[in-house]
């Protein structure tokens, strides 16, 4: 028995084994039992950042930490509310401590990274830019799941919570960094551009 979990743990986790079998010349109830403790879920440990500032572009920068090990090819599928708009294609992906990227594919709601290397158990974070929506989206949430490269998933987080949209006249630039290699030390430039007057409300 191979039993697929939802996304989040339900409210009632008992499980309930009944036997059938004949009772003289019709089928019935021989016996049944109750677990009422039903089996756990561990969430992986994941999050999402972004600037949430209303028709912006913005990086997305995702985090994992997963015990699991996947062959190489296996995939990085990260599911956004509808109203984000995905950019992954070339540069506007950002494979931080990714072992490598063989593509980005976008998809209505979702977006998935295929990792190049085998990826070992560890923490990895990566970012691609997106258009935040005008306002804060009905279903805002965000999930991250792993899969082998024959699509199976090997771990995943679900219901992480977006951010509230600002309404702000800002613009936010992309990230920039000296170095990414594990161990160096590097310098990261967090920028801004403001479109509108900002009045103080004192």
């Amino acid at each position: 028995l191979t039993p697929a979990f939802p996304p989040t743990l339900p409210a009632d986790l008992a499980w309930i084994v009944q036997g059938i079998g004949a009772i003289g010349a019709t089928t019935g109830t021989l016996g049944w039992g109750e677990d009422t403790a039903g089996l756990s879920m561990r969430q992986m440990p994941a999050s999402v950042a972004y600037a949430a500032v209303a028709n912006v572009t913005t990086d997305l920068v995702v985090t994992f930490e997963s015990t699991e090990r996947l062959q190489n090819r296996g995939r990085v599928t990260v599911l956004v509310p509808e109203e984000f708009q995905v950019l992954c294609t070339g540069v506007l992906l950002k494979e931080l401590s990714l072992p490598g990227v063989v593509e980005c594919r976008v998809f209505p709601g979702q977006f998935t990274v295929v990792i190049r290397d085998a990826l070992l158990p560890g923490e990895y974070t990566f970012a691609v830019r997106v258009v935040v929506p005008a306002s804060t989206p009905a279903e805002n949430e965000f999930s991250v799941i792993l899969k082998n490269r024959e699509d199976v998933v090997r771990d995943a987080r679900a219901g992480i919570f977006g951010q509230a949209v600002s309404q702000m006249g800002v613009e936010v630039l992309p990230l920039k960094w000296t170095a990414s290699q594990a161990g160096d030390t590097t310098r990261i430039t967090l920028s801004v551009e403001v479109t509108t007057d900002i009045r103080s409300r004192a």
